[in-house]
């Protein structure tokens, strides 16, 4: 990669970057593109060199804040190697961490409220991340009831069940505040005893 193009790079990232930070502070409908090239130091037009409209920008900026927890976590799912207990319980815990701890939190919360309001817009949020990996751990806790370390096998066709505690603790995190103090692998750790045998 030449000069130039490293430093389209970071341009790009930093406009990405300014991007998310806008829309967790604003939302969507109340960011503005002038706020994004501001925040990134960059004129609006660069910005439009980039992004075809707002929308895209919203879309890239979720991928690159979201798209490696969620590669990792594709990936830790489908680890035959370990126990699905286990690998369901790295997983909540990677996802709490990353919730409780980062802004990570925050963009789960924006993609909610900017379900709610504009479905079309995270769509793409949908179909690339929440749909293939409810399809894993729908997977991942079939094996599970094969083998019969479910309580209730019926179990293995919700994944929500299992994330729940963790997105409850993402949504909860400033409203209520002793959810910050909750011990996450503990309660992760319980709830999991609920679901395995």
């Amino acid at each position: 990669m030449n000069k130039r193009e490293q430093m389209a790079l970071a341009r790009r990232q930093a406009v990405l970057e300014a991007a998310i930070e806008a829309f967790i502070a604003k939302g969507f409908a109340a960011a503005r593109i002038e706020d994004v090239a501001a925040r990134a130091g960059v004129a609006k037009g660069t910005v439009y060199l980039g992004f075809r409209d707002k929308a895209e920008l919203f879309a890239e900026a979720i991928r690159a804040e979201m798209g490696p927890l969620a590669q990792t976590i594709g990936a830790m799912i489908d680890d035959a190697q370990i126990p699905p207990r286990t690998a369901v319980e790295s997983v909540m815990l990677a996802m709490a961490r990353q919730a409780m701890t980062t802004r990570k939190g925050d963009v789960v919360r924006l993609i909610l409220a900017e379900t709610i309001r504009f479905p079309e817009l995270t769509q793409f949020y949908r179909d690339e991340v929440v749909v293939p990996t409810a399809a894993k751990l729908v997977a991942l806790m079939r094996r599970a009831a094969d083998r019969g370390e479910l309580r209730v096998a019926e179990t293995a066709q919700f994944p929500q069940l299992l994330i729940a505690p963790v997105l409850l603790s993402a949504l909860a995190r400033d409203l209520l505040p002793t959810t910050a103090s909750v011990d996450l692998p503990a309660m992760i750790k319980a709830h999991l005893d609920t679901v395995f045998v």
